[in-house]
């Protein structure tokens, strides 16, 4: 799949995903990982949206559905009288929307009649009660049937389509979606997958939702430094553990496993307070109630430190579904990943850098800001609805040049890397490692966390 030649906000930058819709191939920019029907946004938004003079949602690309000889409307188009549907962007909002088939070209093969649902209105309310217009929409990457059949019409998605027609050799995809800074390529292959994006061993679960929800038992999450000695004094010892503690309403926060969702169309990682406030307390970071999330001291000599350095936060999940507590597999997130930008419209006439962070108290999710380190893979088993999905730990920017592509057969149930070499090389010279003064001045070996 290609993707966009820019990155997008306002809490990245992003990486997207350009497809070409309708018969006059309109190209949008969209966060792929969606089911079922992809969500673009019509042209009209930007005369809709009362919430700002700029249209941000213009800068990916939206929609005419008039100009296209090749769509269907599935909804009345006069919707002036219709309600607003609950939507859930960054954070909950509402929607107007309507249902509409139109033709996608991929490498000159026409998909026709692929599921849409198309956004001529929309919002997204932060905790301090503030709504804001959204810019990107989401890419649908398939779902546990062969269609989409959610509208009460039986439409196409792209990955089944290409699936069906021969294209590709199973209903799947693999996708590593990268950063911008550093910057690290996204990689999104339908019916297979670049084994280079994993370094390691993957682990391979079960699907367990009907609607395509990608789950997992999160086990524990810590911090470390993968080389050098710390960066923060706050950081003592080699690696420090049990931060996945949950909000209990007698105040005894209580690490547990914990069934996560892993959702590449949310931006940041949605988490119980009690664990960002844990995380919070090694890091020169402050608490944002208007937003919910958290901001870096940028003033603090911690800062550039610990954002350069090989420090990460490591999330620990159970490994092939298994309910054994030691058979497990872990992915570290660099905290240079974890250095994110607010702009327009959440933040007014600066940036501010932040930690992605946000309170929750539902299901904890982890979206686009822990994915920038981890591979995911889905196998939908010819829509029979008992799919398996991978997950497993994304190289950094120094990975190998080549992508290693290779096929995802209907029957396979695993994910496996290529040959690359140890985690931590794919990061050499992406960040400084601090030598141990003692080492450096007696000339003994320093102690590594």
């Amino acid at each position: 799949m290609n993707w966009s030649s820019q990155s997008y906000g306002p809490d990245g930058p992003w990486q997207a995903v350009t497809i070409l819709v309708g018969s006059n191939e309109q190209p949008v920019a969209l966060y792929p990982g969606a089911s079922f029907a992809s969500t673009i946004f019509s042209d009209k938004i930007c005369a809709n949206s009362t919430l700002s003079d700029t249209c941000y949602a213009a800068s990916a690309g939206t929609y005419n559905e008039s100009q296209s000889t090749t769509s269907i409307s599935l909804d009345d188009a006069d919707n002036s009288s219709s309600s607003w549907n609950v939507f859930y962007w960054a954070v909950q909002g509402g929607s107007r929307q309507v249902r509409v088939a139109d033709q996608v070209t991929l490498y000159e093969t026409s998909i026709p009649n692929v599921s849409f649902t198309t956004i001529y209105d929309t919002y997204q309310t932060y905790p301090n009660a503030h709504s804001y217009p959204v810019t990107v929409g989401n890419l649908a990457l398939g779902g546990p049937r062969l269609r989409d059949t959610t509208s009460g019409l039986s439409l196409n998605m792209i990955a089944s389509y290409l699936y069906a027609t021969s294209r590709i050799p199973s209903y799947s995809y693999g996708m590593h979606i990268g950063s911008v800074n550093p910057p690290i390529p996204g990689s999104l292959v339908l019916g297979g997958y670049d084994r280079s994006r994993i370094v390691g061993e993957a682990s391979s679960q079960p699907l367990m939702d009907s609607a395509g929800v990608l789950q997992i038992v999160l086990r524990d999450i810590g911090i470390g430094v993968a080389e050098g000695v710390s960066p923060s004094p706050s950081l003592a010892g080699r690696h420090r553990g049990g931060l996945f503690l949950q909000d209990q309403t007698e105040n005894m926060d209580t690490p547990l496993p914990r069934l996560v969702t892993v959702d590449p169309t949310k931006p940041y990682m949605y988490l119980p307070k009690a664990t960002c406030t844990a995380i919070a307390s090694f890091f020169p970071i402050s608490f944002d109630t208007g937003l919910g999330l958290y901001l870096w001291d940028r003033t603090s000599n911690e800062y550039s430190t610990l954002t350069s350095s090989p420090a990460y936060i490591s999330f620990t999940f159970s490994k092939d579904g298994s309910t054994s507590s030691v058979q497990n597999i872990t992915i570290r997130v660099p905290l240079r990943l974890l250095n994110l930008t607010l702009q327009e419209p959440l933040v007014k006439g600066r940036n501010l850098t932040y930690f992605p962070c946000f309170l929750s108290t539902d299901t904890p999710v982890l979206g686009r800001a822990f994915l920038q380190a981890a591979f995911v893979a889905v196998n939908w088993a010819e829509g029979e609805n008992n799919g398996t999905w991978g997950l497993g730990q994304a190289p950094g920017p120094r990975m190998k040049p080549s992508a290693d592509i290779t096929s995802i057969a209907v029957r396979d149930r695993a994910f496996r890397g290529g040959e690359q070499g140890a985690w931590e090389e794919t990061w050499a010279g992406h960040w400084t490692p601090l030598e141990d003064p003692a080492a450096v001045d007696h000339n003994v070996p320093a102690t590594h966390m």
